[in-house]
């Protein structure tokens, strides 16, 4: 652009040096032609005198040959000045085609200029557009990757419940084969009180069937509770087990072993839980899988779950559902359960029911807006 511009001064210049030659070649054609015309004037006024002069003088004859050579020679020097004329016209003519020439020039410069004027007017809107595209995509990265540390930070947290619950789970499986060698011994100490003689046996202790089970569901509830802190009462620790549990661990295998009987079993409360803890870990599993619950949204709506640290897949289905909040917007748990009677009298989870029966059903999840 700015070679292109000086290019154009360049031109410029020599367009007004052409232009001052050209009214120069004018000023001195019209100079010539003055002199041509006061030459013309002066020869005939010779011409006449010299006439005058012959007929005055008709016996000069040499001098009227002088005059006759001087105008030949006035002939020749107007033939040379017009000759002259002649080339300054043809001259002034090919610097006039010069001056054309370079106007054009100067024209097709200006508008390569204004054209590189406007594509780079274009290129700045250009550069401005994409800057706030970057921006944009900026603030879109940004919230993507805080959006992904939340997300970061909530699988820590599940990972680090998934191994609490897998620590209780161990500590649950290793009570319950300690419990079960107990009852074995038990069971193989009855079989040798049965054996002896009926006079050494003691008087029969027959504890009811309600006792027994609640002692040991207290137990076991008692061993769940202390599991995230240490090792069940009673299996490597100094501490002592609360009076029921301790009675229970002392006087079971003594009352099975003096003939007591039972017909339930005494860890029914027991598997209960153990089945409800794993339902609830399915359920947790299937709504973490499925794009119908947003737990960052869940989050976002609901500060109140946020502020008190619990999971929110969680907290949806333990209180979330009940309270008629929404997992998502792509699923409305009032809505649903008004429209589906049969789920809301079962009282199964409105979501659970939906991803696992409802969608492939074609019941909907959110109700039909006005504009559709």
């Amino acid at each position: 652009r700015d070679e292109q511009a000086r290019l154009a001064e360049e031109r410029q210049a020599e367009l007004v040096k052409a232009r001052e030659s050209n009214q120069a070649l004018e000023a001195a054609g019209k100079e010539t032609t003055e002199e041509n015309e006061l030459l013309l004037l002066q020869l005939h006024q010779v011409q006449e005198e010299l006439e005058i002069i012959f007929l005055q003088h008709q016996g000069l004859e040499p001098e009227l040959e002088a005059n006759q050579v001087a105008r030949e020679q006035l002939k020749i020097c107007l033939a040379r000045t017009a000759r002259a004329r002649d080339a300054q016209a043809r001259l002034a003519g090919e610097r006039q085609t010069q001056l054309d020439d370079l106007q054009r020039l100067l024209q097709q410069q200006e508008a390569v200029i204004l054209a590189t004027v406007q594509e780079k007017g274009g290129l700045e809107s250009e550069l401005r557009r994409v800057r706030a595209e970057l921006d944009v995509q900026g603030r879109l990265a940004g919230e993507r990757q805080t959006r992904l540390d939340d997300l970061q930070r909530l699988l820590q947290q599940q990972e680090a419940a998934i191994l609490a619950a897998g620590q209780v789970k161990e500590r649950l499986e290793s009570e319950l084969q300690r419990v079960r060698a107990e009852l074995e011994t038990a069971g193989t100490r009855l079989q040798e009180i049965a054996n002896r003689p009926a006079t050494l046996q003691p008087p029969p202790v027959s504890p009811s069937e309600d006792q027994l089970e609640g002692r040991l569901s207290g137990e076991v509830q008692c061993r769940d509770m202390e599991g995230a802190e240490g090792e069940p009462l009673g299996v490597g620790s100094d501490q002592e087990a609360p009076p029921g549990v301790q009675e229970e661990k002392e006087t079971l295998p003594l009352a099975l072993a003096h003939g007591g009987t039972r017909q339930a079993d005494p860890f029914t409360g027991f598997f209960r839980r153990r089945r409800m803890k794993r339902s609830m870990l399915k359920d947790v599993r299937l709504l973490k899988e499925s794009e119908l619950f947003d737990e960052i949204w869940y989050l976002e709506q609901h500060p109140d779950v946020s502020a008190a640290g619990v999971d929110p897949v969680e907290h949806y289905l333990t209180q979330g559902a009940a309270e008629k909040r929404n997992p998502s917007p792509l699923f409305d748990t009032s809505y649903y359960l008004e429209v589906n009677q049969d789920v809301a009298q079962s009282g199964i989870n409105p979501l659970i029911h939906y991803v696992r029966f409802g969608q492939s059903e074609g019941r909907r999840s959110v109700p039909v807006r006005s504009d559709q």
